[in-house]
C-alpha cells in the first residue's frame, strides 16, 4: 500500500490497520524518529498515489468528528471557515496538522463520550515529535502551518484534565516572533484570531496577562472588510485591551486611558450595521410564552453575532468595574462601586442571556461558563433561585420541598467538622417559595437556618429573638466560631478562645462583650463572613457572597451618617474585619485593589481625630491605627502589592549593632553568600538583622528567659529592653515598636518588589522563597497567645510553590544547592498544616536524587548543613528533627 501522508515513520503500525500482525510490530517500528526523519515528514510534496489519507475507519470517523462539530467552533469568527476548509486540505500533505487534528477531535469525544481513549495523548505525543525538532531548528521555516498545528494543541490542551499552557506559551511566543503573521491574510490571519480568544479566556479566568502583542492584530483585514466575524473579532480585541490594561498585575489606569476605552468601546456598537441588531429581545419579565426566564432573551441572526454581543457585553463589565472613581479614597466611593455594579449587572446578564437562548452557537456557552466562573459570586445570590429544575411547573407544595431538604441537610450536617459546601436546592427553596407564593411561614427554615443544620433552626426565629435585637440567627455563627479552621480567621484583629469559642478582639472593644457581634449588622456580618471564608478554604460561595453583600450595604449606611454614634468602633472594626476578607479571598477581580480601597478609607477617617475621641479615649485611637498598619503589612504579604501605609521602626537593632557583645551577632550566615550576588542591597543588612535576631532569642532562652537589656549610657542604674518579643506584650497584642514587626515590615517591602519583577527563574524563585522563609522565621521566633494561622501557613505556601516550580527548571546533570534543601527543611518543620508538612516532605523524597549521597541520611550532617542558613536553636532544633524523621520514615 502506498505511504499516507498522516501516516509516516512517526506513527507506530498499532495504531494502523493496514498491518495487524505481530511480525508488524517489533520494537524497531515503536522506535521514535530522528529529528531529520521528523523534518521531512512536515511536509510531503505530492499527495498523488495516495488512494486514501487514512489507514483505520476510527481515523476517518475522528476526522468527520472535526469537520462537522469542531470546526464550526473553531472557526466561528471566520468568513471564510479556514479551520474546516483549508486545514483538513493541508492535513494530507502535513502530518503535522494531521496528528493536531486527531488529538483534538479523540480528546473531544473521549470526554463526551466518557470513554477513556489514550489515543489522543498518542496523537499528541506524535505532534510533539514532528513540532519540536523544527523549531529548535534554527534554519527551518516558520510558518502559518506551524501556527496551525500550535493553536489545535492548545485545545486539545484545553480539554485535558490539567491544562498547564504550555500551547498556550507556545503560540504566542511563536505569533510574536514573526512579525507579519496577522498581515498575511488567510490561514495565519484565522489562527491568529482563535489564539487571541484562547488568552483573553485564560487571562479572564486565572488573572494572567495576556502573552499576544495585541497592537499587531490591527493590521489585520477584519478593521477593513465589514462582514459579521470582522466586527466580532474588533470588539474581541477591544474586549483584550480593557483586560490588558485596567487587569493586569499591577495595572492602574488613569482615567483619561479608562474613558478612550470607553469610547472605542461605544464606537463600535454605533459602527455595527443595522442587520448586527438581536432581532428580538425580551427581558425577564415579559417573555412571549408567559414562562419566567432567568435571564433576557435575546436572539441573534448567527453565531458570529452573538461572539461579538456577548465580548461587547464584556468589555462593558470590565469597564464598569474597573472605573478609576471606584478606587479613590473616599465616603461616597460604597455608593460609587453599588452603582457600578448595577451596571456591570444588567450586561452580564445580556451576555448569559446571548448564551443560554442561542443554544446552537456553542462559542457562546463557552464564553457564558468563563463568565460565570469570574463573576459566580455577582449572579449567584440573585437569579439562581429561577433556575431550580421545576421552574417551569408551577408552585410546588411546601411539605415536598421540606421532605426533599431534610434528608439533605441531615446527611450535609452529620458531621460539623465536614468541610462547607451548600445545596443550592436547600439554600434557595424558601426563596423560590417566596417568590410564588408571596410569604414565608416563620416556622419553615430560612436560608440561614438551612445552611446550619443546628436543631434550634426548625424553632421559629421570633422565639429565638423575641425582641428582635438580632441581626439573623446566632446558630450559624455559633456552628462556624466551633469550625477547626476558624483559628486562621482572626488574624492580626481577633483570636477565638478554643475552651470557650468566644471572640477575643485585640483593643478594639470587648468592654462591650459578645453582644456587639450579634446586635449590630455590620460587625455581625463581616465576622460571619471572615469565619465562613475560613471554612471554606478561602474560596467564595453563597453564603460568603450574601455576608459581603450585607456588610457593604450595612456600611453604607452607617457612614452615611457617620460621626457622634456610639457604635463607630463597631464600624470601624467590621472595616477592618472587610480587609482581612479582601485580601484573603481567592480568584477574584481586582486583587488587592477592593482591600486597598477599605484600607485608604479607614486612614481617612481614624485621621477626623475630634470624630474618635468624642466617643473613645486616645489609646483606643491608637489602637485601631495599629490594626489597621498590621492590616496593610498582612495585605502586602498576602498579596504581593506594596504597603498603602508608611510606618517608621527604624534603628530597632542599631543599639544591638552599637553593643560590643552581641555585635558578632550581626553576619550574614555563609549559606547565603553564593546566592547575594544580583540581590537588592538591603536584603543583606534583613538576613543579618535576622540572623542576630535569632542568636538574640537564643541567648535569653537558654539561661533565665529574661529579655536582652542594656545599660543607660545616661543613667547607669536604669537599664534599657531594646528588643521585646511578641509573647513579652501579650496584653497589648500584636505591638509595631518591636525587632519582629521591623523585620516583617522590611520583608514584605521586599517581596512586593518580586512581583513587581515577575520573574520565573531559577534564582528569583530561590531569592523569593527565602524572603517568604525569612518572614516565616521571623514569626516563629515568638508568638505568645495572640499567634495565628494565616500568615505563616501562607509562607509556607509560597515556599512550597517557589521550590516546585524550582525544581522543575533544575538541571538533571548538577546537584541542587544546599540552600534549596534549607528552604524545604523551613516548610516542612515550621508549619503546622500537617498537609503542608506532607507536601513539603514529598518534595525532599522526590528529589533526593538532586543532593550529594547520604545529605540526608544523618540528622548531625543535616543539623550541620541547615546551620550555614538562618538557624535558631531554641525555635528550629526540634520542630526540624521532627520532620527530618518524617523524611526518613517517608523514604522507607
Amino acid at each position: 500500500m502506498a505511504n499516507s501522508p498522516i501516516h509516516d515513520a512517526v506513527m507506530p503500525p498499532s495504531l494502523c490497520l493496514a498491518d495487524n500482525s505481530p511480525e508488524s510490530r517489533s520494537s524497531e517500528d515503536m522506535g521514535l524518529s530522528s529529528p531529520a526523519s521528523c523534518l521531512s515528514n512536515y511536509f510531503i510534496g505530492s499527495p498523488r498515489g495516495f488512494t486514501s489519507p487514512l489507514r483505520s475507519r476510527r481515523e476517518a470517523f475522528l476526522l468527520i468528528n472535526y469537520l462537522q462539530d469542531l470546526s464550526p467552533r473553531i472557526d466561528i469568527c471566520d468568513p471564510s471557515k479556514r479551520f474546516g476548509r483549508e486545514v483538513p486540505k493541508r492535513a494530507r500533505q502535513l502530518p503535522l496538522l494531521a496528528y493536531s487534528i486527531l488529538a483534538f477531535s479523540s480528546r473531544h469525544l473521549a470526554m463526551i463520550t466518557g470513554i477513556d481513549d489514550e489515543s489522543s495523548e498518542e496523537y499528541h505525543s506524535y505532534a510533539l515529535r514532528i513540532l519540536i525538532p523544527i523549531l529548535d531548528d534554527p534554519m527551518s521555516s516558520l510558518d502559518e502551518n506551524l501556527l496551525a498545528a500550535a493553536v489545535l494543541l492548545r485545545l486539545y490542551e484545553e480539554m485535558c484534565d490539567v491544562d498547564t499552557g504550555t500551547h498556550l506559551v507556545g503560540c504566542a511566543r511563536l505569533w510574536n516572533n514573526i512579525p507579519d503573521f496577522i498581515a498575511q491574510g488567510g490561514l495565519s490571519e484565522a489562527a491568529s484570531w482563535i489564539m487571541l480568544r484562547q488568552n483573553l479566556h485564560i487571562s479572564l479566568i486565572k488573572g494572567e496577562p495576556m502573552q499576544v502583542d495585541l497592537n499587531k492584530y490591527r493590521r489585520s483585514r477584519s478593521f477593513v472588510d465589514t462582514t459579521d466575524e470582522d466586527f466580532a473579532n474588533r470588539i474581541i480585541l477591544l474586549c483584550c485591551q480593557v483586560l490588558a490594561t485596567c487587569f493586569s498585575p499591577g495595572a492602574q489606569p488613569d482615567y483619561e486611558t479608562w474613558a478612550h476605552l470607553g469610547k472605542e468601546v461605544a464606537s463600535w456598537h454605533d459602527s455595527i450595521p443595522a442587520h448586527y441588531s438581536p432581532y428580538h429581545h425580551s427581558d425577564v419579565k415579559s417573555t412571549s410564552t408567559g414562562v419566567k426566564s432567568a435571564f433576557p432573551i435575546v436572539w441573534m441572526m448567527n453565531p458570529a453575532q452573538v461572539m461579538g454581543y456577548q465580548h461587547y457585553c464584556l468589555a462593558r463589565i470590565l469597564l464598569h468595574i474597573s472605573e478609576p472613581r471606584l478606587w479613590v479614597s473616599s465616603l461616597r466611593t460604597i455608593e460609587h462601586r453599588v452603582a457600578a455594579d448595577k451596571a456591570a449587572m444588567k450586561d452580564l446578564h445580556i451576555a448569559i442571556g446571548l448564551g443560554i437562548h442561542n443554544p446552537s452557537v456553542v462559542g457562546a456557552g463557552f464564553t457564558v461558563h468563563h463568565l460565570l466562573f469570574t463573576f459566580l459570586f455577582e449572579i449567584m445570590p440573585r437569579f439562581i433561585p429561577l433556575l431550580l429544575p421545576n421552574q417551569h411547573q408551577g408552585a410546588i407544595p411546601r411539605d415536598a420541598i421540606h421532605r426533599d431538604n431534610m434528608g439533605q441537610r441531615r446527611e450535609q450536617c452529620r458531621d460539623p467538622d465536614t468541610k462547607i459546601d451548600l445545596d443550592v436546592s436547600v439554600v434557595y427553596s424558601t426563596d423560590v417559595l417566596a417568590a410564588r407564593t408571596g410569604t414565608v411561614d416563620s416556622a419553615q427554615p430560612t436560608w440561614l437556618s438551612g445552611m446550619s443544620g443546628n436543631s434550634f433552626s426548625r424553632v421559629s426565629p421570633s422565639l429565638l429573638d423575641p425582641f428582635n435585637t438580632l441581626c439573623e440567627s446566632p446558630e450559624r455563627l455559633r456552628q462556624l466560631l466551633r469550625y477547626p479552621l476558624a483559628k486562621a480567621a482572626g488574624e492580626p484583629l481577633f483570636r477565638i478562645d478554643q475552651q470557650t469559642h468566644c471572640v477575643v478582639l485585640q483593643g478594639l472593644g470587648n468592654e462591650d462583650g459578645q453582644a456587639p457581634l450579634l446586635t449590630h449588622k455590620s460587625l455581625f456580618h463581616a465576622l460571619s463572613l471572615l469565619l465562613a471564608l475560613a471554612a471554606n478554604d478561602y474560596q467564595q460561595n453563597y453564603e460568603t457572597m450574601h455576608h459581603r453583600s450585607q456588610v457593604l450595604q450595612s456600611l453604607n449606611r452607617d457612614l452615611s451618617h457617620f460621626g457622634g454614634d456610639s457604635t463607630i468602633l463597631h464600624t470601624i472594626t467590621a472595616i477592618l474585619m472587610l480587609i482581612s476578607y479582601e485580601y484573603r479571598v481567592r480568584d477574584t477581580y481586582p486583587g488587592p485593589a477592593c482591600a486597598a480601597t477599605h484600607i485608604h478609607g479607614l486612614q481617612t477617617i481614624i485621621s477626623q481625630r475630634n470624630i474618635l475621641t468624642s466617643q473613645y479615649s486616645v489609646s483606643h485611637v491608637t489602637r485601631v491605627q495599629r490594626a489597621l498598619f498590621w492590616q496593610d503589612i498582612i495585605c502586602s504579604l498576602a498579596t504581593g502589592a506594596p504597603r498603602v501605609l508608611q510606618f517608621d521602626n527604624r534603628g530597632m537593632f542599631t543599639r544591638l549593632r552599637e553593643d560590643e557583645t552581641y555585635r558578632s551577632y550581626f553576619a550574614l550566615p555563609q549559606g547565603f553568600i553564593p546566592h547575594t550576588y544580583g540581590w537588592p542591597a538591603a536584603v543583606p543588612a534583613v538576613f543579618e538583622d535576622l540572623n542576630a535576631l535569632c542568636c538574640a532569642v537564643d541567648t535569653m532562652r537558654r539561661g533565665t528567659r529574661a529579655p536582652i537589656t542594656f545599660v543607660n549610657n545616661d543613667d547607669k542604674d536604669i537599664s534599657v529592653t531594646p528588643m521585646p518579643l511578641m509573647e513579652d506584650l501579650d496584653d497589648e497584642g500584636y505591638p509595631l515598636c518591636n525587632s519582629q514587626a521591623n523585620l516583617q515590615i522590611r520583608l514584605v517591602d521586599l517581596l512586593s518588589g518580586t512581583r513587581r519583577d515577575g520573574s520565573q527563574s531559577e534564582e528569583s524563585l530561590i531569592y523569593r522563597a527565602c524572603l517568604f522563609a525569612a518572614y516565616l522565621c521571623t514569626y516563629r521566633l515568638s508568638e505568645g497567645v495572640w499567634g495565628g494561622y494565616f500568615a505563616p501557613e501562607k509562607c509556607v505556601t509560597e515556599i512550597l510553590d517557589c521550590m516546585t516550580d524550582f525544581t522543575r527548571q533544575m538541571s538533571p546533570w548538577k546537584l541542587a544547592p544546599d540552600i534549596s534543601f534549607w528552604l524545604l527543611h523551613m516548610a516542612g518543620g515550621l508549619t503546622n498544616s500537617q498537609l503542608h508538612k506532607d507536601q513539603a516532605a514529598a518534595l525532599v523524597e522526590r528529589y533526593r536524587c538532586f543532593y550529594s549521597t547520604g545529605y540526608g541520611q544523618d540528622w548531625e550532617l543535616v543539623e550541620m548543613r541547615l546551620k550555614k542558613f538562618i538557624w535558631c536553636e531554641h525555635v528550629m532544633k526540634q520542630k526540624m528533627y521532627r520532620f527530618w524523621q518524617e523524611c526518613q520514615i517517608g523514604c522507607c
